[in-house]
């Protein structure tokens, strides 16, 4: 209950009357049997939640409850349409935000599961003094998946409103501090479309909640003249694009990006790729130092494929694998595949851990897939 969504979940809950059911503990198997015993017609989420849910095997009940709503925060891009698809959940509430943040969205998402039947509208006609009742079936089509995966959404107004509120700015991924304009010393605003970390103007520090007892972690969360002289604008520590007609996309945490080919790399990005391949469940990407990956003595080819352990996917895999994040991923994040076996990676040394993203300059991404 210490979580903000599972406070304001509760204290909405007593505010406004509607019952509230609270399990002794998570557990994909027994979970919507809970749902159904309890009659719930919503229920709340966070995190990977819903891609646990899924990776159990499909059941002739996956469908056999009241569920009409699910609200949380975290559904990833690539569980998304799956899930909704599967169990047949017609409306997503996905919200953004940390609980002690400043700058928070929602996107509501409705969109039905199933086909809808024509709906028959009745008309009244008149024959020699005698009214005669006629159905002729009026289609109505499905909302489509136009809010889907996104984490918010804002209409015109609202992006009129707060177009010097919420700001993306450009990160030195060198140093994780807001990029300043050698000869200004200003920030460097980024387009909308192209994304960067998200800050927020405020008029003063008290908009922010702070820190228990931690001045200095509550005064990092700022950031001062950043566009001219003594403005104050909130650290959000999260990268998000949007689009033109206002849909919020998640892109990264700050941190978990990292350099390749002097290319900053979002890790989620990778992540969202390799989810959609068959069979991974869950991917966890981060960077690591590929040493002597750019010396001239190195015979290691500059080659994805031969980056993947053995251990982990046989070849033929690991070429289908790399050829779908060819096609899902940014050019940038994925190295062209050669036409070599990829028996050479065991030969392939790697850090026993791996080396923060922030510090490396030459890094590559590892990933653990769940299957």
């Amino acid at each position: 209950m210490y979580h903000g969504t599972g406070c304001t979940t509760a204290v909405t809950c007593m505010m406004s009357g509607v019952t509230l059911c609270i399990g002794r503990k998570f557990s994909t198997s027994r979970f919507w049997e809970d749902i159904r015993d309890s009659d719930s017609t919503a229920f709340v989420y966070v995190g990977e939640t819903a891609r646990y849910l899924l990776a159990n095997p499909e059941s002739e009940l996956d469908r056999k409850h009241k569920v009409k709503v699910m609200f949380g925060n975290g559904l990833r891009p690539d569980v998304w349409r799956r899930f909704t698809e599967r169990f047949g959940v017609r409306c997503v509430s996905e919200f953004f935000n940390s609980t002690e943040g400043v700058f928070a969205l929602l996107n509501v998402s409705r969109g039905n599961t199933e086909p809808i039947p024509p709906i028959f509208t009745s008309t009244a006609t008149s024959t020699r003094g005698q009214l005669q009742e006629s159905k002729s079936p009026r289609l109505i089509s499905a909302p489509g998946p136009y809010l889907q995966s996104a984490v918010g959404h804002h209409g015109f107004l609202l992006r009129t409103l707060l177009h010097n509120t919420y700001i993306p700015v450009e990160i030195d991924h060198a140093t994780g501090e807001i990029y300043r304009d050698p000869v200004t010393g200003f920030a460097r605003r980024k387009p909308y479309e192209e994304g960067g970390e998200m800050i927020v103007a405020v008029p003063d520090k008290s908009a922010f909640v702070g820190y228990w007892q931690n001045e200095k972690a509550t005064n990092s969360k700022f950031e001062r003249d950043v566009f001219k002289k003594g403005d104050l604008y909130y650290r959000s520590g999260d990268a998000l694009r949007r689009t033109k007609d206002g849909r919020w996309f998640f892109m990264d945490r700050l941190g978990d990006t990292f350099r390749w080919k002097s290319e900053n790399v979002s890790t989620a990005e990778v992540a969202e790729s390799l989810g959609h391949y068959p069979g991974i469940s869950e991917a966890i990407v981060y960077g690591v130092e590929v040493p002597g990956m750019f010396s001239p003595e190195s015979s290691l080819p500059t080659s994805a494929e031969h980056l993947i352990s053995p251990s982990c996917l046989c070849p033929a895999t690991s070429r289908r694998l790399l050829t779908c994040l060819q096609v899902t991923t940014a050019a940038r994040a994925v190295p062209p595949c050669s036409s070599r076996q990829t028996n050479a990676t065991s030969s392939t040394t790697r850090p026993s851990s791996p080396t923060p993203a922030s510090s490396c300059r030459n890094t590559r991404y590892r990933s653990s897939c769940a299957y």
